[in-house]
């Protein structure tokens, strides 16, 4: 038996018994336990019961079911029909699809209407009099459970197995049960609720999409249909709904209220608004068969219908791109296959895209579906070709021609130098953070931008959650959440970098500059060679020293405007820049931003620059200094100044002044305390003198005292002059 019994000769009540009379459970035929099964007179005893049930199903019974996992890019595939246009283009085969019978145009007293056309681009209805709802035919029941649904009545079935055959999602309601005879479908109101069919009230909200009758929500669009208008044996009245609602809307209803269906499945992946009516007439078709009834009203509410998009495939680049010699001809065939029409001329294909494929946006996805049905394994491997850039090897002009022998072949620039950033800060004690592009807005806000000087980010039509609904516009937020989750983990300190790209929108423009993202806190790990201070500014700062001293990025610090710097700290800050070009801002984040993301603690210290205008320049090569051949004499410096005095004034005055004579300086104290007056600092600076012709083969000299006090006092009054500055 299905259930594992063993039928066998017994006795039973003091009779020899041979043989059992089933129920179709016991038989494993259907749900129906109560009684023996019972079948047509028609049927000579001794006959199989396969053939009986095979020739009443229209159906064999040892049909195979395939189960298939489809990539969510595919809601087209989520139906028969779909998978069977893969197969048929595979094998290249013609798609044989038998197309229900039209309808006539019926209108009686019912009537639809749309006031969210973007939610609801599409909403058409049929409905039927005099249906009698009553338990499946055999074939439509084994259909229904074949798909994995539970058979329920005639009607519900037929709304199931349109929805497996065509992937258009139906819902049946019972025309008796509505209020009045208007359908609408609208943003849900407030204070509204819906008893659903699985008997538990959701709450709607207004940016919830639903159909409504005059009272109120008779269903929450593509989601799931409400229990006080569901079908039922006594309904003789079927109003079947046949529509199109937008992926986003229903995605986020389903999400918010934890539900999820087979329309929902089918609804958040895109679902064919041209084929709408289609299902419609494959519905009312079944139902006539399976139930009776006549058509008493048809409408299609349709107001902005949806055209095919059109795209353009360049044959050689499709070529190039996959490493093949397809042919016009091959790649028509395989496109047509498809569900895609299109035309060729000289060496461009123009397509025009299926509405039921929302997948395919770009010429790359035409190459994509070329390689997937041409065959991955056709395709001979080979090693990638590309150019090398060269250039003389002072890096003044590039070549044209032949490369001569002294020319030095090098990579490409960008690559090169992102490879080297990354390995000169991994080397300096930095660890490589990798995030997704997405974020949430809350971050993105909590950065501090006026509406003025604010990115406009790019939000995502279909998000995963709000977690990750926009893309980023900076890398410093979620960053600093990876600060948090070390910290969560006791980690004493965290030293991070990420280079990558962040995206906004300007106009109809999308930009996608390259960010490089320093991020510091607390104490660096414990080692033998220097002391565990806590990680500041200058560490930082000096990070970004060590890339410009290794590739000559002309980067230089100075003051940064509020705006250009919300989100970090007003007393710790400073812009980056290369020449008068902004690049970006370093310093300690602004507390405002630390309780915007909830379980980090400060302080934390940041920078962040743009990388773009540096990469973009001609690379140049290090060239070796020779030794002085004379000395050089030094000086110090030791000024008393206003504490509030930023050092990028003291580093303006001295380039502003600088003497031929000066070679180098650097601050080497800084000191607040004892002996200062208060408001006051006192800073160090050394100066190194040098007869800049020393490096030559030939001249230079041995500078005087004379020489080098006449430079030195040069800088030392422009600096009490400028600053106000007094030597100690």
């Amino acid at each position: 038996m299905a259930n594992g019994d063993l039928v066998r000769e017994d006795v039973i009540r003091g009779v020899l018994s041979k043989g059992m009379l089933c129920s179709e459970k016991e038989l494993g035929i259907g749900d129906d336990g109560a009684g023996l099964l019972v079948l047509d007179e028609k049927w000579a005893p001794g006959i199989s019961l396969r053939a009986v049930m095979e020739a009443d199903s229209a159906t064999e019974l040892h049909d195979v079911t395939i189960e298939l996992s489809i990539t969510p890019n595919r809601g087209d595939c989520l139906s028969h029909v779909g998978v069977a246009r893969e197969v048929a283009s595979k094998l290249g085969k013609p798609l044989r699809i038998v197309d229900p019978p039209s309808l006539s145009a019926v209108r009686s007293d019912y009537s639809v209407s749309i006031e969210d056309a973007e939610g609801c681009p599409r909403y058409s209805v049929a409905v039927l009099d005099g249906v009698i709802v009553g338990p499946s035919p055999t074939w439509l029941r084994n259909a229904v459970e074949a798909c994995g649904a539970r058979s329920i009545n005639n009607i519900v079935d037929v709304t199931n197995i349109v929805l497996f055959e065509l992937g258009q999602p139906l819902h049946a309601f019972d025309a008796a049960k509505l209020h009045g005879t208007s359908i609408t479908a609208r943003r849900g109101r407030a204070g509204e609720s819906m008893l659903a069919i699985d008997h538990e009230t959701y709450i709607v909200l207004e940016e919830d999409l639903v159909i409504a009758d005059s009272k109120g929500p008779i269903a929450i669009a593509g989601v799931m249909g409400g229990a006080e208008s569901e079908v039922d044996e006594g309904t003789t009245t079927v109003v079947i709904e046949c529509a199109h609602f937008a992926p986003s809307r229903v995605r986020k209803t389903s999400k918010r209220l934890n539900l999820h269906s087979e329309s929902s499945h089918r609804f958040e992946r895109g679902v064919d608004p041209n084929g709408v009516h289609r299902a419609l007439r494959r519905a009312v078709e079944l139902i006539e068969k399976t139930g009776g009834g006549t058509l008493l009203h048809l409408e299609d509410a349709y107001p902005s219908p949806i055209e095919p998009r059109a795209l353009e495939l360049r044959v050689t680049r499709a070529n190039q791109f996959l490493g093949t010699t397809m042919s016009h001809d091959e790649m028509l065939t395989i496109l047509g296959g498809l569900g895609i029409q299109a035309s060729v001329k000289e060496e461009l294909i123009s397509c025009e895209i299926p509405t039921f494929r929302f997948d395919l946006e770009r010429e790359v996805d035409l190459i994509e579906e070329l390689a997937r049905c041409y065959g991955l394994d056709k395709i001979e491997p080979r090693l990638p070709e590309g150019r090398l850039a060269y250039a003389h090897t002072r890096r003044r002009e590039p070549l044209i021609g032949k490369p001569p022998v002294n020319a030095t072949i090098v990579p490409w620039r960008t690559l090169r130098r992102e490879t080297g950033v990354r390995q000169r800060l991994c080397h300096t004690g930095f660890h490589e953070s990798i995030h997704y592009a997405f974020t949430q807005p809350s971050y993105l806000s909590a950065l501090g931008f006026t509406d003025e000087g604010r990115k406009e980010p790019i939000r995502i039509e279909n998000p995963m959650s709000v977690e990750q609904s926009e893309l980023r516009t900076s890398l410093i937020p979620e960053m600093v959440v990876a600060v948090g989750r070390n910290q969560a983990q006791q980690a004493s300190g965290v030293a991070l970098f990420e280079m990558a790209n962040v995206f906004w929108r300007s106009g109809s423009e999308i930009n996608e500059p390259t960010l490089l993202t320093l991020v510091a806190w607390g104490k660096p790990e414990r080692h033998w060679s220097r002391a565990r201070n806590e990680f500041d500014v200058f560490d930082l700062k000096g990070a970004i020293e060590l890339l410009e001293s290794q590739f000559g990025f002309g980067i230089r610090f100075a003051d940064v405007k509020a705006e250009d710097a919300p989100y970090l700290h007003p007393g710790v800050r400073a812009g980056i820049y290369r020449g008068e070009v902004f690049l970006g801002a370093i310093g300690e984040l602004h507390p405002r931003v630390l309780r915007a993301i909830h379980g980090v603690v400060g302080p934390i210290f940041v920078a962040e620059l743009c990388v773009d205008p540096l990469f973009a320049e001609q690379e140049v090569l290090p060239t070796c200094k020779p030794l002085p051949r004379f000395p050089g004499s030094s000086r110090d410096i030791a000024l008393l100044l206003d504490a509030s005095v930023p050092f990028a004034r003291i580093e303006q005055t001295i380039e502003r002044v600088r003497p031929a004579l000066l070679e180098s300086w650097s601050l080497f104290d800084v000191f607040e305390g004892a002996r200062i007056p208060d408001g006051k600092k006192s800073i160090g600076l050394a100066l190194q003198y040098r007869d800049p012709l020393a490096f030559d083969a030939e001249g230079g000299k041995t500078l005087t005292d004379i020489e080098v006090n006449e430079a030195h006092n040069e800088v030392l009054n422009a600096l009490v002059a400028s600053i106000g500055a007094e030597q100690r």
